[in-house]
């Protein structure tokens, strides 16, 4: 067989693996969500008078996601300043997307945010197979992230999987060298969350090889790619700044939320410490611990751009007395669940690995929709 047509046998093979694989971990992980929520309701009768069922009530739009219904019914001015902190892009789409059936942002929120999701499963299995020539890794890969404890993030209506989509797309438009839709995808993810001025960083070690080889033309495009994510955040604060008077609220509103500044290696021991009085800290410690273990293995076995943006991702979202929500932002930052994949070779591993995690998965939902945790 001419190695041109093998190559194309090989690619679509990998793309119905591709997609059979990530509809399975999709449906798979709403199907353990949905679990989660008759386990709250079922638990509900037996908890003490007069507790708190707020997000109970509000189901998939609880915690940040009602923050997101607010922006995208009413915009930044019908909402308080604190939502400035929301970066536009995940419910400005959904708002647009939502005026053809009756403006239901909520519902429009959801349907955007587990679209998303399901893209992001096709791309980590796409990214892995061209960086690794492995299916088997992208297999795993594809059911990690879908199954992974945080995953929650992913059905409720949480700007997460937006982010994690336009990272992957950008992740694999640098490997192919297409510098303008890079470009795109690099401003629109600095649109979507404030972290994504992180992406800046792995950019800057992945996109300047074989810059000797290269024109002056792409060379400009490939600045341009690095600096993407950085003006997309640019723009949204000089529209802040024009429109509210300081540019700076969104990351002085965040600043406070984070409870200020720790250094990581020290929170991460009074994180164990905390033990001894509460285990409500339990969960955030895990995914402390584990993403650290994580940056080790991806020491020898990733790419080393994908390497720092994951322990740079580690460092910031340790860097606070405040590290609820963790686990999402180590989600986002694709190369743990990769470097997961890449230690459960074996079936018997997998198995275990994908168990436990999908009993955290649910457990996780059961103890966000009872106020006990914060995804």
């Amino acid at each position: 067989m001419p190695t041109r047509t093998r190559r194309v046998s090989i690619s679509m093979r990998s793309s119905k693996l591709m997609w059979g694989e990530s509809i399975a971990a999709w449906l798979s992980a709403r199907l353990i969500v949905t679990i989660g929520f008759a386990a709250a309701e079922g638990i509900r009768p037996n908890l003490r008078p007069g507790a708190n069922l707020v997000h109970l009530h509000e189901r998939l739009l609880t915690y940040d996601a009602s923050w997101y219904l607010g922006l995208a019914s009413h915009g930044y001015s019908g909402m308080p300043r604190s939502g400035l902190r929301f970066f536009p892009l995940y419910h400005v789409i959904s708002r647009w997307l939502a005026w053809p059936i009756g403006g239901r942002n909520g519902l429009m929120l959801v349907a955007v945010a587990n679209l998303c999701a399901f893209g992001c499963l096709l791309l980590i299995g796409r990214l892995v197979v061209e960086e690794f020539d492995d299916e088997s890794l992208a297999k795993r890969s594809i059911w990690l992230l879908a199954l992974f404890p945080a995953a929650g993030s992913f059905v409720f209506a949480y700007s997460e999987s937006m982010m994690l989509l336009l990272t992957l797309a950008l992740m694999l438009a640098v490997r192919r060298r297409a510098w303008v839709v890079a470009i795109v995808l690099g401003v629109l993810a600095g649109l979507c969350r404030p972290l994504a001025v992180l992406l800046v960083i792995p950019l800057a070690v992945e996109v300047p090889r074989h810059w000797s080889r290269t024109l002056p033309p792409e060379r400009a495009l490939r600045l341009a790619t690095i600096a993407s994510p950085g003006l997309g955040a640019l723009a949204y604060l000089f529209y802040v700044g024009g429109t509210y008077g300081d540019w700076l609220e969104p990351v002085t509103l965040q600043r406070g939320l984070r409870h200020g500044f720790q250094d990581p290696f020290t929170r991460l021991w009074d994180a164990f410490a905390d033990l001894r009085h509460t285990l409500v800290g339990v969960p955030n410690l895990a995914f402390a611990t584990g993403f650290l273990a994580l940056i080790v293995v991806m020491i020898r076995r990733q790419p080393p751009a994908w390497t720092v943006y994951a322990a740079v991702t580690w460092v910031v979202a340790m860097s606070a007395h405040n590290i609820d929500s963790i686990g999402r932002y180590g989600l986002v930052a694709f190369p743990f669940v990769i470097a997961l994949a890449q230690i459960t070779r074996s079936e018997r591993a997998m198995w275990i690995v994908t168990s436990v995690s999908s009993a955290a998965l649910g457990g996780l939902t059961v103890l966000t929709l009872l106020g006990r945790y914060v995804p």
